[in-house]
């Protein structure tokens, strides 16, 4: 039978600041001269890109010509990287199961997972725990857990309320009338596969027939190195259209945002130091040979629960598995455990409960109207 290995952690998701409560399982049929298991955590982001520019170069016959060169930017940050032994046997592991509790204090304020490839370009913001039992001269064993982070929320999870007035002018100069919008949002934080819950009311005054009523989320990724160069994609991410109103008309709609990308889930929102990525929703009412009426709404990407996470089972041995006292990663010095050569492992007392996630704040009261556009990025 093949020796096996299991990393879980309490929760699913984290936000910076929290702790980690984990398990390595660790279940050896037989015994391996490895001498130790080693946790690993790390978190780090990454962008590349590469850019095109054209320049001036000498030829042989002395004139000037022109080309075309590629240029790759990058850049990379870690917000943390430990390494610890959870337990050491000198003699080498012993057959049993066992399992090796951790915790672990996460840095603050760290950005949310992302990650992005397109055309000459890929940007990443990840976190893993890695548990590794080192076999000299032979397969090490070894398993890895991804971590979800979502970036922190600075505010409360609220319903928005938006008033716009919009002056029409076909052409640019034929004045029509004038026409008044007023835009909800049932929250300004959303887990993406989440569907944007958007009404709007719209008093239309003017002579002219409001076509549509747009809904789109619109990302704004920020990639830079630290020499200074950057850049920026603004692009559109998902989108839903509805029935306009006709000319001196008034009218309201639901008008609901699946927030899915190709029926694919968006990247969450982050705001790492090479990488930023930044999400609104833009309610338009369309407006034929006129400018259209837009407002826009700053919202909050988060991840889902990971499913490899939720839907994890304990292997049929943890139950009857020894444990051993939580060893403690960073804020403070700690020594592991190290039992005697092919000794058993003493048991210790009960790991601490794993807790529930937390819940986001509850939704309040619609809000005072917010100014009809907010810069998602600095200016």
């Amino acid at each position: 039978m093949k020796n096996e290995i299991f990393i879980h952690t309490n929760k699913g998701t984290y936000v910076g600041g929290e702790q980690i409560h984990g398990t390595v399982f660790l279940c050896i049929h037989h015994g391996i001269p490895a001498r130790s298991l080693t946790l690993y955590l790390s978190g780090y982001e990454k962008v590349f890109w590469q850019e095109t520019k054209t320049e001036f170069y000498d030829k042989p016959d002395g004139t000037k010509g022109t080309r075309v060169i590629t240029i790759d930017r990058e850049a990379d940050h870690t917000f943390f990287k430990i390494s610890m032994d959870l337990v050491n046997y000198p003699g080498g592991f012993p057959a049993g199961q066992f399992q090796y509790p951790f915790i672990y204090q996460l840095p603050n304020n760290l950005p949310g997972v992302f990650r992005h490839t397109g055309s000459n370009l890929k940007a990443k913001v990840e976190y893993k725990i890695k548990a590794v039992v080192d076999v000299p001269h032979g397969h090490d064993l070894h398993c890895k857990q991804h971590l979800v982070i979502h970036e922190k929320i600075n505010r409360s999870i609220e319903p928005r309320h938006f008033i716009k007035d919009h002056k029409v002018r076909t052409l640019c100069c034929i004045p029509r009338g004038d026409i008044h919008c007023e835009a909800y949002m049932d929250k300004n934080a959303y887990q993406a596969g989440e569907t944007a819950q958007v009404h709007v009311n719209v008093n239309n005054q003017s002579t002219v027939e409001v076509t549509n009523f747009n809904v789109k989320l619109i990302r704004e990724l920020q990639l830079n190195t630290k020499h200074g160069h950057v850049n920026t994609l603004r692009q559109v991410i998902a989108t839903a259209r509805y029935p306009g109103t006709d000319p001196k008309s008034e009218k309201q709609s639901n008008c609901p945002l699946p927030l899915l990308s190709d029926g694919h889930y968006i990247q969450p929102s982050t705001n790492g130091k090479h990488v930023k990525a930044r999400y609104e929703v833009m309610i338009e009412c369309s407006i034929p040979w006129a400018p259209d009426l837009e407002i826009y709404a700053p919202v909050i990407m988060y991840a889902p629960q990971p499913l490899d996470w939720v839907n994890w089972q304990p292997p049929t041995w943890a139950a009857t598995a020894q444990q051993l006292a939580p060893v403690s990663l960073g804020g403070g010095q700690v020594t592991p455990v190290s039992p005697q050569p092919y000794g058993q492992p003493q048991e210790y007392g009960q790991p601490q409960a794993y807790g529930q996630p937390q819940p986001y704040g509850q939704p309040q009261g619609y809000g005072q109207p917010e100014s009809e556009k907010t810069h998602l990025l600095p200016q």
